[in-house]
């Protein structure tokens, strides 16, 4: 469905029209929503009427609390209704799969359908979610950064972005970096994340343009940080860092993109070149709109406390060493 079909959406609801939002869990099959006061047609086809009001409500709030409220209050602020409503549908009691039953009821009704998680995504790529919050140069051990403060406005999150030279235009050199407070403040051996940063901050002091986009909210691949001390207490009763997450009953790796694509964008840079031997955050940026012009690597030289844990990324999670373009 896509970014169009969200368009298809709002365009619907700025008409008076209806939209089907599938795709989600925990007792819901699909959420109708309406920019006007259908209550007959919600009491004969859904659960009844819910009115939905977008004032006070900030963009966002679907990315931080998924519900048939936000997502509701989403679409109807983006087709510029101050209100309206939404009926749900509960999941589909039937051996057919609710792929063939909601666009059938779609059709039939002649709803537009979406899915919910192609909503998150268009309001990552088209919504602006971060915001710049000041600035004030930074010397450091590799020189002077410009350091200016972006604020996620879908969860509080402050992060920070080190840039030397004019990055505004094209191949800007580009570090995303992941928080990790025990290697990058306190020096931990169990990984090689302090010492990309370091690297990462060198090499643009030294090049004289890039950029350094410090990322929190994700400790342990964004487990947080307690559920990281649980993951490291299975690696050292033999665990790999994929295994130690998948015991503790997390995916992989949880993190998301959107925070530093935006704030590619809020920088004027058009498109990048990523220090990271990570294929998967250069195709999470990709997702969210970033142009990447190149990869470079950050191989760090192993050590004993962390030969497992850089074997484990490249074997498991197919970091690139530098040999490989």
């Amino acid at each position: 469905m896509g970014s169009a079909a969200v368009d298809d959406a709002v365009a619907r609801l700025r008409s008076g029209g209806m939209v089907l939002v599938a795709g989600w869990s925990d007792g819901v099959g699909a959420v109708v929503v309406a920019s006007g006061h259908e209550r007959d047609w919600f009491e004969a086809n859904t659960l009844g009427y819910v009115a939905v009001e977008t004032a006070g409500q900030h963009a966002g709030r679907l990315v931080a609390r998924p519900s048939p409220e936000s997502a509701a209050a989403e679409l109807l602020r983006m087709s510029g209704r101050s209100g309206g409503g939404l009926g749900i549908l509960p999941p589909v009691q039937t051996t057919v799969s609710s792929d063939a039953v909601f666009p059938r009821f779609a059709d039939d009704e002649k709803l537009v359908l979406i899915e919910v998680d192609d909503l998150v995504h268009y309001l990552w790529c088209n919504v602006q979610l971060v915001e710049a919050n000041g600035s004030a140069p930074v010397p450091t051990r590799f020189g002077t950064f410009d350091g200016q403060v972006f604020t996620s406005l879908v969860d509080g999150l402050e992060h920070i972005a080190f840039v030397t030279g004019d990055v505004a235009g094209d191949s800007v050199v580009t570090r995303v970096h992941s928080e990790c407070l025990t290697g990058d403040v306190f020096g931990s051996l169990r990984c090689d994340c302090g010492a990309q940063l370091e690297m990462a901050l060198e090499h643009i002091a030294e090049l004289g343009r890039g950029v350094v986009i410090y990322v929190r909210g994700h400790e342990g691949r964004g487990i947080g940080l307690a559920e990281k001390f649980g993951a490291y207490r299975l690696q050292d009763d033999g665990l790999d860092t994929v295994e130690a997450n998948l015991k503790l009953g997390h995916p992989v790796d949880t993190r998301h993109y959107g925070v530093a694509a935006q704030i590619i964008s809020l920088l004027g840079i058009d498109s990048v070149v990523l220090l990271t031997n990570n294929p998967e955050k250069v195709a999470g940026l990709a997702d969210l709109g970033v142009e990447v012009a190149g990869r470079s690597a950050l191989w760090t030289k192993p050590t004993a406390q962390n030969l497992r844990y850089l074997e484990t990324k490249r074997s498991r999670l197919g970091h690139v060493p530098p040999e490989v373009p």
